[in-house]
């Protein structure tokens, strides 16, 4: 009876040994598998977690944007640079070329020779011409030229500085409506002036024509030449004072 009480009680402690062991494997297998959902879990919720990363896409696409502008500006800037330099540099030639000019103007001296008709109706310019240095600068008759014109510019140009020598040679007939010998009266007369042309500055030489003497001063000497210079500055007003033989 003993044994018997034993071997149920080895049994039950066997039964129950077997249900804890049930139990534990249950227990093992419950946690087991919460386990595994709880890593399934993450390894899902990683995805989700990484879904920031466009953020960081974006960043690096603006960054290479900014580049890109900064590239662009600095470029700009550079083709400014180069275009300020060479700004400058026409700048200094045009400079050097305009006083290359002016000193090629100022180192010559500007003559504007003038000639005036003060003769009176007795007298009538047949010819006349106008030697500077030896050399031809005007002539004119009545066929070419209006001499009967009061005042003209013969002469407008550069010479060298210093004297020169102006010879004027005129050919005349006598105009009379009372003594109609007069008409077939011809003469010359030649005048000389010898000037200074001072250098870098406008001289401005008149040569005039006109009857002096009366009624009883002979016909041939009447008519006489008288010069008259003025020496300007080298300006453009002066220049646009003196253009087209204004004295």
């Amino acid at each position: 009876m003993r044994v018997v009480t034993e071997y149920l009680s080895s049994r039950f402690l066997l039964s129950c040994f077997g249900a804890g062991v049930l139990v534990l494997a249950v227990g093992l297998t419950g946690s087991i598998n919460t386990a595994r959902a709880q890593e399934s879990g993450q390894g899902a919720a990683a995805p989700a977690a990484e879904a920031p990363a466009p953020p960081a896409v974006e960043k690096s696409s603006a960054e290479s944007r900014e580049s890109r502008k900064s590239a662009r500006l600095r470029e700009l800037q550079n083709r400014v640079v180069s275009l300020k330099e060479e700004i400058f540099r026409t700048k200094t030639r045009l400079m050097l070329i305009k006083e290359r000019l002016l000193n090629n103007v100022i180192a010559e001296a500007k003559l504007v020779l003038v000639h005036k008709n003060q003769l009176g109706d007795s007298f009538t310019i047949e010819e006349v011409t106008y030697y500077l240095d030896d050399n031809k600068i005007y002539f004119g008759d009545e066929a070419s030229a209006n001499l009967d014109e009061r005042e003209f510019a013969v002469y407008d140009g550069t010479v060298v500085p210093g004297h020169h020598v102006l010879l004027v040679d005129f050919k005349l007939r006598g105009e009379s409506g009372f003594f109609s010998y007069l008409e077939d009266f011809r003469f010359r007369i030649r005048s000389n002036y010898t000037f200074f042309a001072s250098r870098g500055r406008i001289s401005v030489l008149n040569s005039q024509v006109f009857e002096s003497g009366g009624f009883l001063t002979d016909f041939r000497d009447r008519p006489k030449v008288n010069y008259e210079l003025q020496q300007l500055p080298y300006t453009r007003d002066n220049l646009e004072k003196v253009s087209g033989g204004e004295g």
